[in-house]
C-alpha cells in the first residue's frame, strides 16, 4: 500500500472519531438540556403548587377568623364538620388529579360531607358549613383541599375548642402530578382592653365640683379624658391631661386642664361588653332565684351567703361584718353594695350596681382579677365615701358623687343603651362626676375584658 493511501485512511479514521465524539457530546448536551428542562418544569410546577397551598392557608385563616366570632357557625361546628374527611394524602391527591384532568381550570368543585347542606357565601355566616373546608377548590393548574383539626392537647377533645388553637392542613395538587402539603397551627387571641384614658365616656360627660383626675405618683403619662359626645364642666376640677370630645366642651367656673381641650375629634371605634361572657371567671355566682353556687354548680347558699342577702329580686350586701372570700363574684341581678368593709373582689354584674359608702370609715372594692373592680351590664351609681382599686366599667351610664377615690384605675361608660333606670337621664351625659372625686390613672393597665381588635396568628408552619 502506498504511503498516500495510508495517510488518507488515517485522516478518514480521525474524521470519524471526531464526528463520533461530537455526536456524543451533542447527545449528552441534549440529554442534559432535556433533563434541565424537565427539572425546570417540575420546579415551576412545585412552586406553583406551593403558591396554591399558601393561598389555601391564607383563605383558611381568613375564614377561621370570620367564623370565630360571627354568626352561628363557630369553630366547634367546623371541627365537627371536618371529622367527615380523612387526611389521606394519597386519596386526596388522586381525587384532585381526577378533577383537574376532567374539569380543567377555574370554578369550584364542591364535595360536602354526607347530608351536609350546600356551603354558603363565606361573608354571610350561617349554620351551613363554610365552602372552603373539605372541598377541592381549583386555582390555575392546581387545587387545594383544606382540613381542620383541633389541637390534640386540647382537653375539649377533637370537636370542642377550649384553647383557641387549631391545626390546619392544606393539600395542594398540581396538574403535573405534584403534591405539596402545608401544615400550620393557628392561634386565636382576643386583644385585651387597655383603657387609653383615665375617664372614657361614649355618650357625653358632666363634671361638677372639684374632682381631680391625675396619673399615679411617679408617672409622667397624662391622665386624659376622652368623650364621644359633649362635655360640660362646671366648677374647679383639676385634670392633669387633656379633654378631647367629638362634640363641644362647655367650661364654667375655673377648671384647670393641663394639656388643653380638643373639640370635634373623630369618634372612637364602637365597643361593647357582655358580663355573661365572663361568668366562667367567677368563684361564686349569685343567681336570680336567690341561690348561690360556685362555677361548677355546687350550692353555696340560699338567700344568704357571706353577708349577701337576696331581697326583692336582687342581691344586697349591707351593714358591717367580715367580707366575702377574695375572688370574682358574678351576679345575675342588680347588686347593692352598702357595706362598710373592704371587698377584695371583682364584681361582674348582669344588672346595675349601686355602691353606697357609710359616713365613717367608708367602703373599698379592690380588684381580684384583671384590674377591674366592677363590670356592670347596666348602670353604676356611687355615693358616699368609697375607694376603688381597679376600673369601674358600665355598659350603660355612671354617676359618681361623694368622696370617691379610684386608685390605679379609672371610669369607663359605654352608653350602649339606656334600659337600666338607676342613673337614667344624668344631665344628658353617660358619665356624671361631682363632689370630691379623685381618679389616679395608671396607663397601659390591661384588663380581662376583650377588646374589638381580635387576631388570628400562625404559630407553627411546615411545608413538605
Amino acid at each position: 500500500m502506498r504511503a498516500s493511501d495510508r495517510r488518507g485512511g488515517g485522516a478518514l479514521l480521525w474524521a470519524l472519531l471526531v464526528a463520533l465524539l461530537l455526536t456524543a457530546i451533542g447527545s449528552v448536551y441534549l440529554v442534559v438540556t432535556q433533563a434541565q428542562a424537565v427539572f425546570a418544569l417540575k420546579s415551576t410546577a412545585r412552586t406553583e403548587a406551593m403558591s396554591i397551598a399558601d393561598s389555601g392557608l391564607n383563605l383558611a385563616c381568613r375564614f377561621l377568623f370570620i367564623y370565630r366570632e360571627k354568626g352561628t357557625w363557630r369553630w366547634n361546628d367546623i371541627l365537627s364538620y371536618n371529622q367527615a374527611f380523612a387526611d389521606d394524602r394519597g386519596a386526596i391527591h388522586q381525587e384532585a388529579m381526577r378533577i383537574l384532568q376532567n374539569a380543567g381550570r377555574g370554578g369550584w368543585v364542591v364535595r360536602t360531607a354526607p347530608d351536609a347542606p350546600v356551603p354558603p357565601d363565606p361573608t354571610a355566616p350561617t349554620t351551613s358549613p363554610p365552602v372552603i373546608f373539605g372541598v377541592h377548590s381549583l386555582l390555575n393548574r392546581g387545587a387545594w383541599f383544606i382540613l381542620v383539626r383541633n389541637n390534640p392537647e386540647d382537653p375539649g377533645g377533637p370537636v370542642t375548642d377550649t384553647d383557641g388553637l387549631l391545626h390546619v392542613t392544606v393539600f395542594a395538587s398540581h396538574l403535573d402530578n405534584i403534591q405539596v402539603i402545608v401544615e400550620a397551627s393557628v392561634c386565636y387571641r382576643p386583644s385585651r382592653l387597655e383603657p387609653e384614658a383615665a375617664l372614657m365616656s361614649r355618650g357625653g360627660l358632666s363634671i361638677v365640683g372639684n374632682p381631680v383626675i391625675t396619673a399615679v405618683a411617679g408617672s409622667s403619662d397624662p391622665a386624659n379624658v376622652l368623650v364621644d359626645g359633649n362635655v360640660a364642666i362646671n366648677g374647679d376640677p383639676v385634670i392633669e391631661g387633656s379633654v378631647s370630645a367629638t362634640g363641644t366642651v362647655d367650661l364654667r367656673g375655673s377648671p384647670n386642664v393641663r394639656d388643653g381641650i380638643r373639640e370635634g375629634i373623630a369618634p372612637p371605634p364602637p365597643f361593647d361588653v357582655d358580663p355573661e361572657r365572663y361568668r366562667s371567671l367567677a368563684e361564686a355566682i349569685l343567681h336570680s332565684d336567690g341561690t348561690v353556687a360556685d362555677r361548677d354548680g355546687r350550692l353555696l347558699g340560699v338567700g344568704d351567703w357571706e353577708g349577701f342577702r337576696f331581697v326583692g329580686g336582687s342581691w344586697r350586701s349591707e351593714g358591717a361584718g367580715a367580707p366575702p372570700p377574695p375572688g370574682v363574684i358574678y351576679c345575675e341581678t342588680d347588686l347593692n353594695l352598702s357595706r362598710g368593709t373592704a371587698f377584695n373582689n371583682t364584681f361582674i354584674v348582669a344588672g346595675s350596681v349601686q355602691v353606697q359608702g357609710p359616713g365613717f370609715g367608708g367602703a373599698a372594692v379592690s380588684s381580684a382579677l384583671g384590674n377591674i373592680s366592677i363590670l356592670s351590664g347596666g348602670d353604676i351609681r356611687v355615693r358616699g365615701r368609697v375607694e376603688f382599686r381597679g376600673y369601674v366599667v358600665a355598659r350603660e351610664q355612671i354617676d359618681v358623687d361623694g368622696t370617691v377615690l379610684l386608685r390605679e384605675s379609672g371610669l369607663l361608660a359605654l352608653n350602649r343603651s339606656d334600659e337600666a333606670s338607676l342613673v337614667r337621664g344624668v344631665a344628658g351625659a353617660a358619665v356624671k362626676i361631682s363632689g370630691n372625686v379623685r381618679i389616679e390613672y395608671r396607663p397601659r393597665l390591661g384588663t380581662f375584658v376583650d377588646s374589638d381588635t381580635h387576631s388570628l396568628r400562625v404559630v407553627f408552619l411546615r411545608k413538605k
